[in-house]
């Protein structure tokens, strides 16, 4: 028996084929075995070239090496995603501003639509249905920073809404008539915490956002059932 045939048998036992550390034992097992026959059993006068099992060893050391990686790297991601939900959770029950362009309607009360202007001027909101229906055009807030205006309400000129699923967009110009660049945000209550795509999902009703993307937790005295 040869050098050859170490390395031969540990090639054939799959060593690029493993993938955890059950496996990995066993190959190595298999391996040790192999070459302590081996040696043993040579030839006085003509003894094994060490270079081939050196060489496997070292495969077997760097194969180690790489599962322990592996595994540190997943207790590392299983411990985020632990800590993510942790966090995430506090959200439920609460209503968050978060960035987005759309709002769920629960059929009754009001909903606040919050939107940033970078300056002062004159902006107006037109709110589309699920269907892609336009609902209206209304008159909004053209303070400058965070604006909200509330929904249905305020105006005669506002409908009531019907129970579902909106969406809007802000046109605005500056005190000057030169347009200028709104940021819609999605207001809601957190009702659901969903973090198996490794991201946090917050569930605004039907409206999903980035836990990321939140902006500001509303306090009960300022949010609008």
């Amino acid at each position: 028996m040869s050098s050859s045939s170490v390395t031969s048998a540990a090639a054939s036992s799959g060593l690029g084929a493993i993938t955890n550390q059950t496996e990995y034992n066993s190959a190595y097992t298999q391996f040790l075995s192999l070459l302590t026959t081996e040696l043993q059993n040579q030839d006085p006068t003509s003894p094994m070239d060490a270079t081939q099992f050196t060489n496997q060893l070292v495969g077997f050391s760097q194969l180690e090496q790489e599962l322990q990686t592996n595994s540190f790297l997943s207790t590392m991601v299983s411990s985020q995603q632990s800590t993510q939900l942790a966090g995430s959770i506090g959200y439920l029950g609460q209503t968050v501003i978060a960035s987005g362009d759309n709002f769920s309607y629960s059929g009754s009360g009001t909903v606040p639509i919050n939107y940033s202007l970078p300056s002062a001027g004159s902006a107006t909101i037109t709110i589309t249905d699920s269907s892609g229906t336009n609902i209206g055009t209304y008159a909004a807030n053209g303070a400058a920073g965070l604006n909200t205006m509330t929904i249905p309400g305020g105006t005669t000129d506002v409908p009531a809404l019907a129970k579902g699923d909106y969406t809007y967009t802000i046109t605005a110009t500056d005190a000057s008539g030169k347009a200028i660049t709104p940021v819609p945000y999605t207001t809601g209550l957190v009702t659901g915490v969903d973090t198996s795509t490794g991201t946090p999902i917050l569930h605004l009703g039907d409206i999903l956002v980035n836990a990321s993307s939140v902006i500001e937790v509303m306090t009960p005295s300022s949010s609008t059932s």
